[in-house]
């Protein structure tokens, strides 16, 4: 992604999908037990997981905007001592991006707490967004966490998704920095893209989802379960922690408990990808093919008018050398509002490869009548 004045932008593990490669056979038993009810309570319960009821002793808390005594000598050293209250909210900013300094770097894999950002000077969006909000509350520092409406990003190779990533940034809310952006990757500067404010629970949520993700991944169930329902407990609008806790349910077999938190997903957003692309991989294991299809239709239909996909699908195109293709789809892209320079870029790659396709083509009718011009001229 490219640049735009003070932002600087990465995104984040928002929620996991299986792939259509992740099906197996389901006994009769599991179908029995996906028709059996499930309730709200039950889905939280953590019984099924843990082997008995979820307390709220048991959720983790990972103190994540805590300050050490490292941390607030550093921000007293470069911040504090330096400069006046209107210009702290850029001092800070650079500090952590000075080379001399500290040096932060981006690491889109790296979910820290505030104090593990500073302990290893890099991370992801969430990661320096906890790090610069923490270090902003002791300076006075006004802000609000907010997310940018990043389209989903298709492969160019596959044409589908496994990971889904999400972008979160700060907003400075006073001094002479008032309305700037700061975040730790480049973004687009022509492409407008929306955003939305944060509740400060929302965006620690998020932490959890994250945490609780890459447990699901490396098959620490349990731990998962607890960093889901920790997120949830924070806010239980966020559509991803349901499609997270869906896919734990799944991997487990627990089709009905599945099914459930999907649906509490798609309540809250019922055009979100991951919820009716997740739904439809469920029947589909299932063996209901006309439920699967339901909600692959439901899925599919959120990517047409998506101009990011329809771009990816031209640069698949594109790859495969077929390139009308390839036009059809980044002219439907430009007509939803991708960014006109990289509309521009890719359709000039697109016409000079359809010039020498012609071209070779027009030399093979007559290769010697071409290859004797070719020996007259030199």
């Amino acid at each position: 992604m490219k640049k735009i004045v003070l932002v600087l932008m990465t995104m984040t593990v928002g929620a996991c999908t299986t792939s259509d490669q992740q099906f197996s056979s389901v006994s009769s038993a599991s179908l029995k037990q996906f028709n059996q009810p499930v309730t709200q309570e039950d889905l939280l319960s953590g019984e099924i997981i843990l082997g008995s009821p979820l307390s709220e002793e048991d959720l983790p808390d990972d103190n994540i905007l805590a300050l050490t005594g490292e941390m607030e000598h550093f921000l007293n050293k470069y911040v504090l001592s330096k400069v006046a209250e209107p210009y702290r909210a850029r001092q800070l900013n650079r500090v952590l991006f000075d080379e001399e300094i500290f040096g932060m770097k981006y690491d889109l894999t790296k979910t820290f707490t505030a104090r593990g950002a500073f302990e290893n000077k890099l991370g992801n969006c969430l990661a320096f967004s906890y790090l610069y909000s923490s270090f902003a509350d002791k300076a006075d520092i006004l802000f609000e966490y907010q997310e940018v409406d990043v389209p989903l990003n298709w492969s160019p190779e596959t044409g589908k998704i496994d990971i889904v990533w999400r972008h979160i940034n700060l907003r400075v809310k006073n001094g002479a920095d008032a309305g700037s952006v700061f975040d730790i990757n480049e973004i687009n500067a022509n492409q407008k893209l929306n955003s939305r404010t944060l509740t400060l629970p929302h965006a620690l949520a998020l932490y959890y989802s994250n945490i609780g993700a890459e447990n699901l991944l490396n098959g620490n169930e349990s731990e998962a379960f607890l960093y889901f329902a920790k997120g949830i407990s924070l806010t239980s609008e966020e559509p991803d922690l349901w499609v997270n806790l869906g896919v734990l349910f799944k991997q487990k077999g627990l089709y009905n408990y599945a099914k459930l938190a999907y649906e509490n997903a798609l309540v809250l957003d019922q055009e979100n990808f991951t919820a009716n692309a997740n739904m439809a991989n469920l029947y589909l294991t299932l063996g209901n093919g006309k439920k699967a299809d339901f909600y692959k239709k439901a899925a599919e239909n959120t990517q047409i008018k998506n101009p990011n996909y329809q771009y990816r699908m031209a640069q698949a195109e594109f790859n495969k050398k077929h390139y009308r293709k390839a036009l059809t789809h980044l002219d439907v892209a430009f007509d939803y509002g991708m960014d006109e320079k990289n509309y521009v870029r890719l359709k000039n790659k697109i016409q000079q490869r359809k010039k020498e396709k012609f071209q070779w083509k027009e030399d093979a009718k007559f290769p010697f009548q071409q290859w004797d011009r070719r020996i007259v001229v030199q």
